[in-house]
């Protein structure tokens, strides 16, 4: 009987050890792409930063008095601004972090034949850290601010489009 009762939980632990090993290869087939492209740390920041503020961007008018962002030696200007930080206030950032880093919300074959206009930004930071994530939705395309490289997020785009536009309804206009 005693030699029944170890034999179970011997089970038992050898199905939780199968169940763990599991759920790292899941997870690692579903983002592998996704962090291989932002970067490790650029990846753990999109995750886990507690910082967040959502950017609309516009072109760059010298009279300008506003931020600028400088991408590739063009500026844009930020248009306005919303705080992120706050999940309650800010319905849909969890779900726009984490559709950045799956695998899925790319397009990892579609080639750059659309010039993009970066429409918005996403900037996260950790208190340490902070990357800037910007975004086209016409030429649905995404980069890091600080290093080229893009990447087609058109299987998220209207959802993308959607979550920037009730935050900033006059960018249905531009």
């Amino acid at each position: 009987m005693k030699l029944q009762g170890k034999l179970v939980v011997v089970m038992i632990f050898l199905v939780a050890a199968l169940a763990a090993i599991f759920a790292i290869w899941y997870r690692y087939s579903q983002t592998y792409q996704a962090v291989e492209f932002w970067g490790a740390p650029t990846a753990k920041l999109i995750a886990r930063a507690p910082e967040a503020e959502v950017l609309w961007l516009g072109p760059f008018e010298s009279d300008s008095v506003g931020e600028t962002l400088d991408v590739d030696g063009h500026r844009v200007s930020v248009l306005a601004r919303h705080d992120a930080s706050d999940v309650h206030v800010a319905r849909g950032i969890l779900n726009v972090r984490n559709a950045l880093g799956v695998n899925a919300s790319f397009d990892w074959e579609a080639s750059g034949r659309c010039s993009p206009t970066w429409q918005y930004a996403i900037r996260l930071s950790d208190g340490t850290k902070d990357v800037t994530l910007l975004l086209s939705l016409d030429c649905p395309r995404a980069r890091r601010l600080d290093r080229p490289g893009e990447v087609s997020v058109a299987p998220i785009a209207e959802s993308l489009r959607g979550f920037f536009e009730e935050r900033f309804p006059d960018s249905k206009e531009k």
